[in-house]
């Protein structure tokens, strides 16, 4: 029997994934497909070259019929434009979070290049999220500003600009809109280097100033934190590594609201990040730290 969805083209959406995120990958990407059939969501996989066969069997039993790109097919594919750029060429071997950055958007299909990590638990059923914009890229909100650069750079770096508080676990936007020529110039800037986990984001929030960006409803699509949250409003939940602990419970028992009305999520503009908004969040992490030092587990 046909779903009142049936004629609506396919939301083909990336993931990236290693062998040490499979078991929360499962039900999290689960998660994405079962409250996305209002998008016709399905997945493809980006193997980060940790994968075992085991982990794509238990993927293709939990997930049904999910394409899987693994390492090497990846390097063959794209071996042109990586030898084109050898600075992307040199952070995508010594840094797995690059294929973000690349292989998600240069392999996706059609001119739409959708992205969900791994670790977002959908909690209800949702709607307009997986639409590349006509222009810009759309993220989600990050709770801080988490860049590899320092707020002195943005001073010294002529041509780099930020968006506020992205964060790349949702990525959508359109083939045409990606500068890849950009990426190249950025990365071989050393500032853009000082810390490697947000070398990633940092890029993508500077192609966000360069070409525009919107964010998804922060109400709605929430990075987890320590802070209580109403989980009543949200959709989709962040269960970035330094948290995620806490919510090892939704992983198991989250409330199945199938049955629920679909949640259309709205997006907003991203405000640009300057010098001051960044040494803000300098601040911020030095206390925080400080804070953790002498009053473990706040």
């Amino acid at each position: 029997m046909a779903t009142p969805y049936s004629n609506k083209p396919r939301a083909r959406v990336a993931t990236l994934l290693g062998h040490r995120q499979v078991e929360v990958a499962l039900p999290c990407l689960n998660s994405v497909v079962r409250h996305g059939s209002a998008q016709r969501v399905s997945l493809q996989i980006h193997d980060d070259g940790t994968l075992e066969p085991g982990d794509v069997d238990s993927l293709r039993a939990r997930l049904g019929p999910v394409r899987i790109i693994g390492r090497r097919e990846a390097d063959l594919r794209l071996a042109d434009h990586l030898r084109r750029n050898p600075r992307t060429r040199e952070l995508r071997e010594t840094n797995p979070l690059a294929l973000k950055l690349v292989d998600t958007v240069l392999l996706a299909e059609g001119d739409s290049s959708l992205y969900c990590d791994a670790d977002i638990l959908f909690l209800r059923p949702y709607s307009g999220l997986w639409s590349a914009p006509e222009t810009g890229v759309l993220f989600m909100q990050d709770s801080q500003n988490a860049y590899s650069v320092l707020s002195r750079d943005l001073h010294r770096l002529s041509g780099l600009r930020l968006a506020q508080k992205v964060n790349t676990g949702v990525v959508a936007l359109r083939q045409s809109q990606y500068d890849s020529e950009f990426i190249e110039w950025l990365l071989g800037r050393p500032e853009i280097h000082r810390t490697p986990v947000w070398v990633e984001q940092t890029c993508w929030a500077a192609l966000g100033a360069r070409i525009g960006c919107r964010v998804a409803d922060p109400r709605r699509v929430r990075v987890a934190t320590r802070r209580e949250m109403r989980l009543e409003e949200i959709v989709a939940l962040h269960l970035v590594s330094s948290i995620r602990s806490r919510f090892l419970w939704l992983l198991r028992d989250a409330p199945d609201r199938l049955d629920e009305p679909s949640v259309e999520i709205g997006t907003f503009p991203c405000r640009p990040c300057g010098p001051l908004g960044l040494a803000r969040t300098e601040v911020s992490r030095k206390l925080t730290a400080l804070a953790h030092r002498f009053v473990p587990g706040i």
